[in-house]
């Protein structure tokens, strides 16, 4: 487990009520779920949230949480597109 979450299982083991999620990650599609998998591999508490509905039962299928909102994450990671490339083709 890294580092970082046995230090969260240290606050949760002091009476934290607060739930500690290491990381929280917007963006669970092509790209950002297998992020999510290889966190929740590493053994992090995850967030996940894609703005396709059915993008959340691959999140939980890969062990992390679905959420559309996140409050106390250690990290926040996005992975969203960004604007289309231009065609080279394309007239001036």
């Amino acid at each position: 487990m890294g580092r970082r979450a046995e230090d969260a299982g240290d606050r949760r083991s002091q009476g934290d009520d607060a739930a500690i999620v290491d990381v929280a990650l917007v963006g669970a599609g092509r790209i950002g779920l297998p992020i999510v998998r290889n966190l929740v591999r590493a053994g992090h508490a995850v967030i996940a949230y894609d703005v396709r509905d059915e993008r959340e039962q691959d999140v939980r299928a890969v062990g992390a949480t679905w959420s559309d909102h996140v409050t106390g994450a250690l990290v926040l990671l996005t992975v969203l597109p960004g604007n289309p490339e231009p065609d080279p083709e394309a007239p001036v």
